[in-house]
């Protein structure tokens, strides 16, 4: 699936729109504990299409979606096992507290995503999964912000949030549409239609080298024609 400026652009109104709907960042802490955490988001964003490229590959190896998607968990239960191990170790007994049931839906809500990534990235390909994807993320949290959802503040929505939500829907619609047909019918330059095109020029010269007369545009022209340029 090669890129074209129909999907970079898509992908261009997405970042927009992921701009347009953030909060403005607070400065009072301290410097570099900004910057830390704009670089562990960036670094969590940069791994999640690897991850879905890893856990397609991993299904291919393993026979089904499902099966992938245990060994993925089971490599995450291990590593969290073993932090929170460390942390237990190093700060003292874990405490538990009583909550909620809705709790305890955080696995099946991860289960269903991780289960879906390793089935669409290989129907539909990476970059257009995740861009339905973040798409979705954004207007369900925009809801969620809006209402206040699961005990946490809520936040009115305001014209620029809206805004971006919004355009990153469009963007991720026009990312799965094909380009206009204004932007497709523009002939692609290769390496194949180039080297036509020279070997056009050099036989058009040893034909009339003997008029010492140049090829001229129109025997050009049409021997692009021919090759289809």
């Amino acid at each position: 699936r090669k890129p074209t400026l129909w999907k970079l652009g898509a992908v261009t109104m997405l970042a927009v729109g992921t701009v347009l709907t953030a909060d403005r960042l607070s400065a009072k802490g301290e410097w570099w504990m900004l910057l830390l955490f704009c670089a562990g988001a960036i670094l969590s964003g940069t791994i999640f299409p690897v991850q879905a490229c890893v856990n397609d590959v991993m299904r291919a190896h393993v026979g089904t979606p499902y099966r992938a998607t245990v060994v993925s968990f089971c490599g995450g239960v291990c590593i969290l096992g073993l932090l929170s191990a460390i942390l237990v170790g190093t700060r003292g007994g874990a405490r538990i507290e009583g909550g909620e049931p809705w709790m305890w839906l955080g696995g099946c809500c991860g289960v269903s995503a991780v289960v879906g990534m390793v089935i669409g990235v290989r129907r539909i390909g990476a970059s257009a999964y995740l861009a339905t994807f973040i798409a979705a993320q954004m207007t369900t949290a925009f809801i969620f912000d809006a209402v206040g959802a699961f005990g946490f503040s809520s936040i009115t929505p305001s014209a620029r949030r809206s805004a971006g939500v919004a355009l990153a829907v469009v963007a991720a619609a026009a990312f799965q549409l094909p380009a206009p047909r204004c932007l497709a019918s523009h002939p692609r330059v290769t390496r194949s239609s180039t080297a036509n095109l020279l070997g056009i020029w050099v036989g058009a010269m040893s034909q009339d080298h003997s008029s010492k007369a140049a090829p001229t545009v129109d025997m050009v022209d049409k021997g692009a024609k021919a090759e289809g340029c």
